[in-house]
């Protein structure tokens, strides 16, 4: 019985604990249910906003991440949730600095705004400001943090693009040599910058008032600027001044003043846009130019030169009072006309435009042309011109000098045709020199020859005379001697003999001297040979002969005339050279005959030799290549001092004498 009243007690009890569990989960599902509204409504309003949102566990991890977060990574949602900034972005560098700022919030414990960029898996960089908040649990404990993050991306850019255009407004202002200014309708100034380089007063005077604008305009220009700036109001267009000012050491200065009206959205005028230019050197350079015309047209006006003054096609804007006296018409009638209309027919002619083009091109030409007077008459000029210029660089016009040179062209002609009659003259006295001098050539080459034919004479009256009567005079002197009654007799007779002896052998050295008959019985080159033996006996160098073993048949003059010349170079050689070695050789080439002396003297330079003062002994090279040229050969010389000398001798070979030798061949 007790044990049935227990279990139902039990029973009731825990059917109370039931109802009480019952009613607490009822609860708990509404609470549930209210929470899970509320997550709805949250989660809709997270993924509606414009900004990314997302929540990152104490590891760094994506938990939630609304659509704008995943199109910021460019990724999907399963991409994203579960994994960390490196697992998910392209640039570790960046995704390190993500969590360095996940872990400052945890160690903080405090939210954090951050400005960074980001690359997304698409390669681009976007620009994000964020704000990441620390997340608790109902204990106070970290469990992560929740994030927002706007893409500034396009104000980045915006920024970026006024920072450059600010940069380029201050480049651009600071480079306008000019003062950029706003003008108030009180006229107070609001200088934005080169105030300083204008009038000498800093930007900072004149924006705290400290100094002003309209104060320092000229008394005598201030009721003009301001009368023409009031009317701004009403033209509404912009309007150039050129007025003086008084800079802030007291030196007066021109401006050019370039003013824009600037008006309120409602059409009210509100002042002016201005840029004022110092001009002050302009001014006094336009003055210096005003001053210069006035001198120059003067100048022009008083000169005794003929001056004009042309527009770009060559009409005529100006001529003095002497090209219009000149010329026989009056200034009026010149102005107008066409350069051509001045100058000769045959002038008029010519290609004006092409000179023209030449002014054009180098700005500057010097001319001489026929001028045409009113009455038809010529007259002679030297026309200098130079091109004139406009503002812009264009060509336009010509100012010229006209200088009348008749006189001098007539003098000029007249001088031409007396050079021309001196050059005719000089032409037939050169000729008759040229004519002499051959005369000359003959002349010598034929004494030469007569020289030889006497040398030739002479030494063969000598053989055939005096050495036929010495040799039978010692034939009878040797029968004497060998019947003479004593010995003294004979003794004398002995010495006669022998004195005889020598004096035919000096008879035979002196008709080899004289004409060596060698030359004639056995030829030139054998002549050659001989004489080199002599000159190696008589002077004791080392002589050589050589040939090429060809015939060369030489004309009796030209065999006589290279004998002497080898003679004279090799006495030269001996006397003057102070040569150890000396070298003749002879060789035919084609139709001539080369012969060569060559010693190793002290040399001498060839430009000597080419004089008449220079001589080799008697002959001299000059005479032997006079003679030489004269028989159609020539003369060349090869030395330097030093190193010895080369004398080559080129004469013509007998070419009848040739041929016959080579047909009876």
């Amino acid at each position: 019985m007790c044990d049935s009243r227990k279990t139902k007690k039990t029973l009731l009890e825990e059917l109370k604990t039931l109802r009480s569990r019952a009613a607490e989960l009822e609860r708990i599902e509404a609470e549930h249910k209210k929470v899970e509204q509320k997550l709805k409504q949250y989660q809709f309003m997270v993924e509606s906003a414009h900004d990314a949102i997302f929540f990152k566990d104490l590891k760094s991890r994506y938990v939630i991440a609304n659509d704008k977060t995943l199109e910021a990574f460019r990724l999907s949602r399963e991409q994203v949730i579960g994994k960390d900034d490196y697992e998910i972005m392209p640039r570790k560098a960046e995704a390190g600095k993500n969590i360095e700022d996940d872990k400052l919030v945890f160690k903080t414990s405090k939210p954090t705004k951050i400005t960074k960029h980001m690359t997304g898996s698409d390669g681009k960089e976007r620009w994000f400001q964020a704000i990441k908040v620390p997340q608790f649990d109902n204990n106070g404990n970290i469990i992560g943090l929740v994030g927002i993050a706007r893409d500034i991306t396009a104000l980045k850019h915006a920024e970026e693009t006024l920072r450059e255009s600010e940069e380029k407004y201050k480049t651009l202002c600071h480079n306008i040599p000019g003062m950029v200014y706003i003008g108030e309708l009180d006229w107070s100034t609001k200088v934005i910058c080169n105030s300083e380089y204008i009038c000498g007063y800093s930007t900072e005077e004149f924006n705290f008032q400290k100094a002003n604008w309209l104060d320092i305009i000229n008394p005598d220009d201030k009721e003009k600027a301001i009368k023409e700036a009031l009317g701004l109001e009403k033209k509404r267009t912009d309007i150039v001044q050129e007025y003086r000012i008084i800079d802030k050491s007291g030196s007066i200065r021109w401006v050019e003043d370039h003013k824009t009206p600037l008006f309120t959205k409602e059409g009210i005028y509100k002042g002016v846009d201005g840029i004022a230019f110092d001009i002050t050197e302009r001014k006094k350079a336009e003055e210096a130019l005003r001053e210069s015309e006035e001198k120059f047209r003067t100048f022009m006006e008083t000169a005794s030169d003929l001056m004009h003054i042309t527009d770009k096609d060559g009409n005529l804007t100006y001529v003095n009072d002497a090209m219009a006296g000149t010329l026989g018409y009056s200034k009026d009638e010149m102005i107008g006309m066409h350069l051509t209309e001045v100058l000769s027919k045959e002038e008029a002619k010519k290609d004006f435009g092409r000179k023209l083009q030449e002014l054009v091109t180098t700005g500057e030409i010097d001319i001489e042309s026929v001028w045409l007077t009113k009455d038809g008459k010529e007259i002679y000029g030297q026309n200098k011109v130079v091109a004139v210029y406009d503002r812009d660089g264009n060509f336009a016009g010509g100012r010229g000098i006209l200088r009348d040179i008749t006189e001098r062209k007539r003098a000029e002609e007249e001088l031409q045709q007396a050079r021309d009659e001196l050059e005719i003259r000089v032409e037939q006295r050169t000729a008759d020199l040229a004519r002499v001098n051959e005369q000359l050539r003959s002349l010598a080459s034929e004494l030469s020859l007569a020289e030889e034919r006497m040398r030739r004479r002479i030494a063969m009256d000598v053989h055939d005379h005096v050495g036929q009567n010495l040799a039978i005079s010692k034939i009878k002197i040797e029968s004497l001697r060998e019947s003479a009654a004593s010995p003294e007799l004979a003794e004398d007779l002995e010495e006669i003999r022998d004195l005889i002896s020598q004096t035919i052998e000096s008879t035979r050295s002196l008709t080899f001297e004289l004409s060596p008959p060698v030359l004639y019985e056995l030829g030139f080159e054998a002549a050659v040979e001989w004489l080199v033996r002599q000159t190696r006996q008589q002077y004791g160098l080392s002589a050589d002969f050589k040939a090429d073993g060809q015939t060369k048949p030489l004309d009796n003059n030209v065999r006589v005339l290279l004998f002497q010349a080898v003679r004279e170079l090799l006495v030269n050689v001996a006397k003057h050279a102070q040569a150890h070695n000396v070298t003749v050789s002879t060789r035919g080439v084609g139709n001539e005959i080369r012969v060569s002396v060559e010693d190793d003297g002290v040399g001498f330079g060839v430009s000597k030799a080419g004089s008449h003062d220079y001589k080799t002994g008697g002959f001299g090279l000059f005479s032997i290549r006079e003679r030489l040229g004269h028989i159609g050969g020539h003369l060349e010389i090869q030395s330097k001092p030093g190193r010895g000398t080369r004398v080559t001798l080129t004469a013509p070979i007998d070419q009848e004498s040739q041929n016959d030798r080579e047909q009876r061949k």
